[in-house]
């Protein structure tokens, strides 16, 4: 059952992807299925569930009408920002020969060379550890061989409708991030 909802929803996300239209409810209720499914991805599954009808459930749900809504406030904010992605987009870009030895790293979307981290924070401004994530992801793209061609980083504030951009050239002039890189890489193969 649970493969049958998720191919129903990537149908529907990949049509919606090239441009067809898709209603948001649905597009939310199919958003929070997969997040609840990268979850488990990530993490493994921490619940006792008493029998598999109980445990697929949870991926039917749908979020309660404060969630519904707020997602759909966020829907709203991000049309004004991002009308057409246009160029070469990769969502959810993975490291994956690396991401494991930090716990899982798969940035939010790449598109024509700047990688976005999308945030939903009600705080305004950004936290170091949303800096150090972000500039985690290019490193390990480095340490990766830099299978995607990254030449800045955006942080999306989705509740402010901000965007703020850093050159990667900038960095690298300014930082030996090929060094950050290496010491990356060490640390995470010796379990620091």
């Amino acid at each position: 059952m649970l493969n049958e909802l998720y191919a129903d929803f990537k149908s529907k996300w990949t049509s919606f992807i090239h441009g067809e239209q898709m209603d948001p409810a649905e597009l939310i209720a199919g958003a929070f299925m997969c997040s609840k499914l990268d979850t488990i991805y990530r993490v493994g599954v921490r619940s006792t569930y008493t029998s598999t009808e109980q445990f697929v459930k949870q991926f039917t749900s749908l979020p309660t009408s404060d969630v519904m809504e707020d997602l759909l406030r966020l829907i709203e904010i991000f049309k004004k920002h991002f009308t057409t992605i246009q160029g070469q987009t990769v969502y959810y870009p993975a490291f994956d020969h690396r991401r494991r030895l930090v716990g899982g790293a798969q940035a939010d979307v790449i598109v024509d060379g700047t990688l976005y981290e999308m945030k939903t924070s009600k705080k305004a401004g950004y936290a170091w550890k949303e800096a150090a994530e972000l500039l985690g992801y290019y490193l390990l793209n480095k340490i990766e061989g830099e299978p995607y061609p990254i030449r800045r980083l955006a942080f999306y504030k989705a509740r402010f409708g901000s965007m703020e951009y850093v050159d990667v050239d900038w960095l690298e002039n300014n930082y030996d991030l090929d060094h950050a890189a290496r010491m990356l890489s060490k640390a995470r193969r010796y379990g620091y």
